[in-house]
């Protein structure tokens, strides 16, 4: 019944988030020591609207941003934490599956 979580290989799950649905945050090495540590996973419980990331030079263009509740308490790599739930952007969420 409790079992790890991990990411799904399929390609277009970034297309069928959705309020509750279980993911898996992707490491962005760009982020350094303020991305997490391991590969968190927790359930989408809102959208967050207020938020919108945009390509420079690219009218309209939107990322949407998924509020995730985290399974367990997560850390960055810096060592900062407990987080319990994040705003991530949907480019970094994938669909987790039952390993």
């Amino acid at each position: 019944m409790f079992g790890r979580w991990r990411a799904s290989q399929r390609d277009d799950d970034a297309d069928r988030l959705g309020i509750g649905m279980q993911v898996v945050i992707k490491p962005d090495a760009s982020q350094g020591d303020d991305d997490w540590a391991g590969e968190p996973s927790g359930v989408i419980v809102s959208r967050d609207d207020n938020i919108m990331f945009g390509t420079s030079g690219t009218s309209g263009s939107r990322n949407l941003v998924w509020v995730v509740v985290f399974d367990a308490p997560q850390f960055l790599k810096s060592g900062r934490g407990p987080f319990h739930e994040s705003r991530v952007a949907g480019w970094r969420l994938e669909q987790a599956i039952r390993s």
